[in-house]
């Protein structure tokens, strides 16, 4: 009866201990903290050739003709990197710069950004063209706040192993890239699931033993 009437008097003192300023601080340090935690960047790559499928006869070629200050190139072996790039933290940043890493050798000769509205700036660093490809791709988001999205589509040559692996994403920001997988990508790691456990085998030996004593005591 004792030790009863002891924790009576003292849920009270808690009660009233939480809805002071107690509860204010806890909430206040835990909005400190979440907004303090390294922010995550979503992202997707995919990597598309953009003659797949086209077979040229003996004396023909599919090509792409770009011109830069009256010089005219020619790339038969294009392959487009679509990024697609979101704001899935919880704060709004002013500007956000981000780096795309290619292996060595790959060139890029051309870079279409899709700014979202007029307030929406996508800027590319360097200045990219045919006649001075590069490996590096600098860039710089204005702004990038929560939810944000973006979308960039560099088209490459002379990268015939090129995968999205093989791309990096780095940013002097305090950030963590996430790659975000596609529907079809999704569909088709639950696919694989379920042939897994399809594919499973029951063990018989273990199962016989136990079955057959089942029919023998019915």
């Amino acid at each position: 009866m004792g030790g009863r009437m002891s924790d009576i008097q003292w849920f009270p003192a808690v009660l009233g201990l939480l809805g002071g300023g107690a509860v204010g601080a806890m909430i206040t340090a835990f909005v400190t903290t979440h907004r303090g935690r390294i922010q995550p960047v979503r992202y997707h790559l995919e990597l598309k050739e953009l003659f797949a499928g086209v077979a040229p006869g003996p004396s023909t070629s599919v090509q792409v003709m770009l011109s830069d200050r009256g010089a005219v190139y020619a790339f038969s072996d294009l392959q487009q990197v679509s990024l697609e790039i979101t704001n899935g933290g919880n704060v709004d940043r002013a500007n956000f710069k981000f780096s795309l890493s290619f292996p060595e050798g790959t060139k890029i000769v051309f870079v279409e950004a899709n700014d979202a509205d007029r307030n929406h700036k996508f800027i590319t660093k360097p200045e990219i063209s045919p006649g001075k490809p590069v490996d590096v791709l600098d860039f710089e988001i204005e702004p990038f706040n929560r939810r944000d999205i973006y979308q960039v589509a560099a088209y490459v040559t002379e990268a015939s192993e090129l995968n999205t692996q093989d791309i990096k994403l780095t940013s002097p920001a305090p950030v963590l890239f996430v790659y975000t997988p596609s529907t079809a990508e999704m569909l088709a790691a639950r696919k694989d699931v379920t042939l897994e456990l399809f594919a499973a085998s029951l063990p018989i030996k273990a199962l016989r033993a136990p079955v057959l004593k089942a029919i023998r005591q019915r």
